[in-house]
C-alpha cells in the first residue's frame, strides 16, 4: 500500500501528485474521489480535520491504482452526474456528457412549443440520463426510451427507479419495436444521441474513452450510419410540425443536414464550445 498521508488536505495533494501523471484535471479528480470516500461534498470537507483510517487509505489506494490503468473516473466511483442528477453507470454504457446538458435544454426549449399531451422518445438511452432527466424536468410529458442492449436497459430502468421518473423503456434497435412506432406516430419530439464516430478515429481516442462500449461510440466509416437510418424511420413515423433532434459529431452535422432534405426544416445548433453539433429536424 502506497504512503497515503493522514489528513484530508495532505491527501489531496497526493492525489493531485499522481494523478496529474494522466489527468488534464488533476485537482478536480483528487476531491471527487474524496467526495466519494467520506460521501460529503467538498465545501464539508475543506479545513475538515478529518483523519484518515487505514480503511480509507486501502480504498484510495484501489480507486487510484485503477485511475491510473486509464479506467475513467466515473467507472471507478460508479456515478456520473448529468443536469443535477446523479446517475449510477457501468461499463455497459456510455458516460454522460455535459455537451448532451445542451440536448436536453433543446428539448425543453421545444417541447414548450407544444400543445398537450406531449410524448417523446429517447432513442439508444444507454444510462437513461437524457429519458430521466426529460421525464423530472417535465412530468407531464410522457417518455419512452429505447436500446439494443439489455445491459443498458437494466441500468436505465435502475436509475429511473432510484430518481422515481416513470419512464417505459423498449428493446429495440433505433425505431424498430412495434411499441415505439406506435408512440412516434403521436409524438412531439424524438431525441437521440447514438453513436457517432467514425472508425477510424480509434487510432487516436484517449484510453479513457475506449474503455466505454464500442457500441455506443462508433457509427461506420463515417461516423452516420445510425443517424443516416434514425432519420429515415422518424420522417416516415411523425407527423407533421414534430420534430427530431440528434447530438452528432460536429464534423458530420452539415452532412446529416444535406441528407436530410426531406424534412421541412433543418436547424443547426451548436454545444457549449460554439461548436456545431446537434441537428434540429422538423417533419
Amino acid at each position: 500500500m502506497c504512503d497515503v498521508p493522514d489528513s484530508v488536505q495532505q491527501a489531496r495533494l497526493w492525489l493531485e501528485h499522481h494523478l496529474s501523471t494522466i489527468s488534464d484535471s488533476p485537482q478536480i479528480e483528487a476531491w471527487q474521489l474524496l467526495e466519494a470516500l467520506f460521501d460529503r461534498p467538498k465545501h464539508m470537507l475543506i479545513g475538515t480535520t478529518i483523519t484518515l483510517e487505514d480503511a480509507h487509505k486501502q480504498q484510495l489506494n484501489h480507486w487510484l491504482d485503477r485511475r491510473l490503468e486509464r479506467e475513467p473516473l466515473q467507472y471507478i466511483l460508479g456515478y456520473a452526474y448529468f443536469y443535477g442528477y446523479r446517475f449510477h453507470v457501468t461499463p455497459a454504457v456510455l458516460i454522460p456528457r455535459p455537451e448532451t446538458e445542451v440536448l436536453v435544454h433543446a428539448v425543453l426549449k421545444q417541447l414548450k412549443t407544444f400543445s398537450h399531451p406531449l410524448t417523446v422518445i429517447d432513442v439508444g438511452t444507454g444510462s437513461g440520463a437524457i429519458a430521466i432527466t426529460l421525464k423530472r424536468e417535465c412530468p407531464e410529458a410522457t417518455v419512452l426510451a429505447s436500446d439494443i442492449t439489455n445491459g443498458a436497459l437494466e441500468l436505465a430502468q435502475y436509475n429511473a427507479q432510484r430518481l422515481t421518473a416513470d419512464v417505459t423503456f423498449v428493446h429495440s434497435n433505433l425505431l424498430d419495436a412495434t411499441t415505439l412506432q406506435n408512440a412516434a406516430t403521436r409524438a412531439n419530439i424524438i431525441v437521440a444521441n447514438l453513436p457517432y464516430l467514425p472508425e477510424d478515429d480509434r487510432a487516436w481516442l484517449s484510453l479513457e474513452v475506449m474503455r466505454e462500449p464500442d457500441t455506443a461510440l462508433f457509427a461506420g466509416s463515417d461516423g452516420l450510419y445510425l443517424a443516416d437510418q434514425l432519420i429515415i424511420q422518424a420522417f416516415g413515423l411523425l407527423t407533421a410540425g414534430s420534430k427530431l433532434i440528434l447530438e452528432l459529431d460536429p464534423r458530420n452535422v452539415a452532412k446529416a443536414q444535406a441528407r436530410a432534405s426531406a424534412w421541412q426544416q433543418k436547424d443547426v445548433l451548436t454545444d457549449l464550445a460554439g461548436r456545431p453539433r446537434f441537428l434540429l429536424l422538423t417533419r
